[in-house]
């Protein structure tokens, strides 16, 4: 391609360039004011209209309104929620509405009492539901609702709860406290006529230094249990060991959990001498020559931690007419501890 030949074709695409571009300049300012002149209009449109609520000039409808008659106008101090018309429309057989001050003012204060009876009703679906005209009364010894939930009011007895806190008879639940700690627990003993502590005492004061706060309450009830229990072996009315006492507590008995209650050690536990050893545990020679037993019946005072205390005893209610508790401290080597 000679010069003069290319020269012509640059000169034809800057010609050509510049026309582009004019063009596309055209069109964007012919869009621009379209547009501007639209939002203009639609300005002016909604100044006009609120100047004709407000009554501060007169209202000038847009295209798309021509022809339609003009309501009445709105209250001038806006409320929360819209507020009825005080009067018809106009054109519905009732005059034209009353544009004076004291109208307006008659019909924003009607608007303001409307919103307020609107703002002190509550929703519809968080108001209350009548009661029955005629509820079925409720015993006295049942709790709040517990008709209504469709289940006994009562629990059982020896249902003492996943921490063991069984609760005192009928008529006892004004009696002394429990003790507030181990110390106090053995200084007590003496209000168990039927029991006898033949323990290490310095094992079960140690509880103090690392007790939970409900190892003293179980452990008391557990200790009132086992009196009420010996009693009743000794009067020939147990009808079976601790464990099925609890499952069948005599009525007026302190009750504990039978869930608590282990009448006997693991195969493990009985065969490993060591292990075995650590439950013979002391009597009096009168329950046994040796002055030791195999306490293999517990209850399980704690769990949870390292020290998950119990509660050793030998039911002897049969011989001596006692129950002894050989042992109240942490818990001895098992499976579970080594």
């Amino acid at each position: 391609m000679d010069v003069a030949a290319y020269r012509g074709a640059v000169s034809t695409a800057w010609r050509c360039a510049a026309v582009v571009t004019t063009v596309i300049v055209t069109v964007a300012v012919t869009v621009n004011e379209l547009v501007t002149g639209r939002l203009s209009g639609r300005g002016r449109d909604a100044r006009a209209a609120e100047g004709g609520r407000d009554g501060t000039g007169p209202r000038t409808a847009p295209d798309h309104e021509a022809g339609i008659p003009a309501g009445p106008p709105l209250p001038g101090t806006p409320v929360q929620v819209p507020a009825r018309r005080s009067r018809p429309a106009a054109g519905r057989g009732a005059g034209p509405p009353d544009r004076s001050g004291a109208g307006r003012a008659e019909t924003v204060r009607a608007g303001e009492v409307r919103a307020e009876e609107a703002r002190d009703e509550p929703p519809r679906e968080l108001r209350a539901v009548p009661p029955p005209a005629n509820p079925p009364a409720e015993s006295r010894d049942e709790p709040p609702g517990a008709r209504r939930r469709g289940r006994s009011p009562r629990r059982r007895p020896h249902d003492a709860g996943a921490h063991g806190v069984a609760r005192a008879p009928a008529g006892e639940e004004g009696g002394p406290p429990p003790p507030g700690n181990f110390t106090e627990l053995l200084d007590r003993m003496g209000e168990f006529p039927t029991l006898r502590f033949t323990g290490d005492r310095k094992v079960t004061r140690r509880l103090d230094e690392r007790s939970m706060p409900n190892w003293i309450v179980i452990c008391w009830n557990g200790l009132k249990a086992l009196e009420d229990f010996a009693a009743d072996s000794v009067a020939g009315r147990a009808g079976g060991d601790f464990r099925a006492w609890c499952r069948n507590l005599p009525p007026g008995r302190h009750p504990f959990p039978a869930g608590k209650v282990r009448m006997k050690e693991s195969e493990t536990v009985r065969c490993k001498s060591a292990w075995r050893r650590e439950r013979m545990l002391p009597v009096p020679r009168a329950v046994h020559p040796s002055g030791r037993v195999y306490m293999e019946a517990h209850l399980r005072i704690g769990a949870g931690n390292a020290v998950s205390p119990r509660l050793h005893f030998h039911d002897d209610t049969a011989g001596t007419g006692l129950l002894y508790i050989g042992y109240i401290g942490p818990h001895l080597t098992n499976t579970r501890t080594t």
